[in-house]
């Protein structure tokens, strides 16, 4: 019994002290498989001493089988290639909730280079399903579209690549310290559960081009400036995706696209602010929800065609128009109508702007702030200017509207056969003006101040201008001027008092023309004859260096129902030569009367008289060329000039 027992511990000790030995489990593989191959869990661990390539040929696919529970080992420097341009290869790698495929390295610290798809996977089945990747340097898949699903890929140094591959990533959670996360060329995976975290400091989510399908999703990388969760350089209206949280903001490089983006969570966007085009932008901002954005942020908006209804709501952050132009426009029959809701700050880089309407094409503009939440429109830079607001042809009147805002720093507002209404509006540090052509626009309660040519430009335009003031500070600036005839009243403008530059220049204005109860500055020039205008209540000022100037038919009409400052015996009343067919009184003024041009003729009609009276110690001096004729044939006309 005591000898059994010994030669039993003799047999322990012997066992405790033989050297360890690899296990015969070990298989070590490398090179090519040519013909359908399985690696088995018997045959697990696999070691991988020099690079697997995985294909056949042209006609047939070879596909490498991997068991629930395998463990590859890579060495440094070896990798698993499938397919190879038109020669076929697959890898089935599917393991089990219980035994997961693992792909690994085989040393304990380093990396390996990963898994490679080329242009000759059988994209039918080639498929890796509850597997872990780790320690990789990447995954690449160049024209192929392999299944990943219920995967993790971990400790990844580089990125998962995919180039024209249209790949699926199901529940698939990605580790990384890379440039990005998933890389895309020309790339439209679909992408759904699962999550993606970068720890590069200077790293991306998903970035490139391509158009992915991503649903139930969640991105976080590093809070760094100007890198994205989700940046896309180029993609189409393909692009998808819902109930996703995407750290560190959403960037859209093309425009003319509509996209499907709705449902999902955005944050950090003061340092990564979204990126759109005009057309969708506001469809993006409604749908979705923007954590970390504050009035030091900005949302990006680059111009295109808005070709739909968008409502661009009040956000902490300002809309940051960054190149061309932003057109609202549909087609002939139904307008785009760009909605801005009060309180909302627009800025404008160098040489942007914003049309409405385009020809037929119909368009409209509702920019209607508050009193206490005023719409902004002003410039993105701290010096300089931005283009303009322009008003087309196409520019739905009825609805056009700019009430309680500040246009600041802009280039000029031009309307263009076009009626919007400006109401309690301030136009300010404008280098251009704001110029109307066969435009009737109502500005009430707006206040201009601008550095240009002039303040108004009108060329056949009749706008009604009520409340508010002009100030030009243009050392050769007009205020309103061209042609035209305005509806102005109670208004004031004033501009720099220059020799001949007028508050109001109107070379053509027919009898339309109204002037009541404002204050003009530097004068009155009125280029037609045979009208009878409204100017009433006025007063005009600095009248030596821009002297009235009118027909012969009401200039005195003028001089009796306004006030006018800043006359001098050196100055003068510039009266046109022309028809007078009523009663008039030229009183004595301390500028003399001036006929610059043409004939004075006093004449009514055969029954009436037409009785031209000149006070005493009026001057009237006339031009060369220039004469007075009272009558006309039958026509009856009465000069009285009594001086004493």
């Amino acid at each position: 019994m005591h000898k059994n027992s010994f030669k039993i511990l003799q047999l322990c000790l012997l066992i405790l002290f033989i050297p360890a030995v690899p296990s015969l489990a070990d298989t070590t593989v490398g090179g090519r498989i040519s013909s359908d191959t399985v690696w088995t869990l018997s045959g697990s661990p696999y070691i991988v001493t020099s690079s697997v390539q995985v294909y056949g040929t042209t006609t047939t696919p070879v596909t490498l089988t991997i068991e629930p529970g395998v463990v590859v080992m890579f060495a440094s420097n070896t990798g698993l290639y499938i397919g190879n341009g038109t020669n076929q290869g697959s890898l089935v790698a599917r393991g089990t909730t219980t035994d997961r495929i693992t792909f690994t390295r085989s040393g304990a610290t380093g990396t390996w280079p990963g898994l490679t798809y080329y242009d000759g996977t059988v994209d039918a089945t080639a498929a890796v399903e509850n597997a872990d990747i780790q320690y990789t340097t990447g995954i690449s898949v160049t024209s192929a579209s392999p299944v990943f699903r219920n995967c993790t890929v971990t400790d990844l140094s580089g990125y998962v690549s995919l180039s024209s591959a249209n790949p699926t990533l199901e529940n698939v959670a990605i580790s990384n310290n890379g440039s990005y996360g998933i890389y895309l060329s020309s790339s439209s995976p679909t992408i759904t559960g699962g999550s993606l975290t970068n720890t590069n400091t200077s790293g991306y989510g998903i970035y490139g081009g391509g158009s992915p399908v991503i649903s139930n999703y969640s991105v976080s990388i590093v809070n760094s400036a100007g890198k994205y969760g989700l940046y896309l350089s180029s993609t189409t209206s393909a692009l998808s995706v819902t109930n996703s949280t995407i750290g560190n903001g959403l960037y859209i490089g093309p425009t003319a696209i509509t996209p499907t983006i709705t449902g999902n969570t955005f944050t950090n966007l003061d340092n990564s602010p979204l990126h759109a085009g005009a057309n969708i932008v506001g469809q993006i901002l409604n749908s979705n929800t923007f954590n970390g954005l504050t009035a030091a942020g900005r949302i990006e908006v680059v111009s295109e065609q808005v070709k739909q209804d968008a409502l661009w709501r009040k956000l902490a952050a300002p809309y940051w128009i960054t190149s061309g132009t932003v057109a609202v426009y549909k087609d002939t029959v139904s307008p785009a109508t760009l909605t801005i809701e009060a309180g909302s700050i627009l800025k404008f880089a160098s040489g942007t702007g914003l049309q409405i309407g385009n020809g037929t094409s119909q368009g409209a503009l509702v920019a209607r702030g508050t009193v206490p939440d005023r719409i902004v429109f002003t410039r993105s830079a701290t010096s300089g200017t931005w283009g303009a607001i322009t008003f087309n042809d196409g520019t739905v009147d009825a609805t056009t509207a700019i009430e309680y805002a500040d246009i600041q720093y802009s280039s000029g507002v031009t309307i263009n056969s076009a009626s919007p209404v400006f109401r309690n509006t301030t136009i300010t540090d404008l280098t251009g003006y704001v110029s109307l052509s066969s435009a009737n626009s109502l500005f009430e309660n707006v206040t201009i101040a601008n550095n240009g040519p002039y303040g108004f430009y009108l060329s056949s335009a009749s706008p009604t201008i009520t409340g508010g003031s002009l100030t030009n500070s243009n050392t050769t600036g007009y205020g309103i001027y061209g042609s035209g005839s305005p509806v102005i009243s109670n208004y004031n403008v004033s501009i720099v008092n220059s020799a001949g530059k007028y508050g109001i220049y109107l070379s053509n204005p027919a009898s339309a023309l109204s002037i009541t109860n404002s204050t003009i500055a530097n004068g009155l020039y009125l280029g037609s004859t045979a009208i009878t205008p409204t100017i009433t209540g006025n007063t005009f000022t600095n009248l030596d260096n821009s002297p009235l100037h009118a027909g012969a038919n009401i200039i005195a009409q003028l001089l009796a129902a306004n006030t006018f400052t800043g006359m001098t015996a050196a100055g003068r009343i510039e009266v046109v030569g022309e028809q007078i067919k009523q009663d008039a009184l030229w009183a004595k003024q301390i500028a003399p009367y001036w006929v610059v041009s043409g004939t004075v003729a006093v004449y009514k009609d055969t029954t009436t008289t037409a009785t031209l009276t000149i006070e005493p110690g009026t001057i009237v001096k006339f031009a060369s060329g220039a004469g007075l004729q009272i009558g006309n044939g039958t026509s009856q006309g009465a000069l009285v000039a009594r001086g004493t």
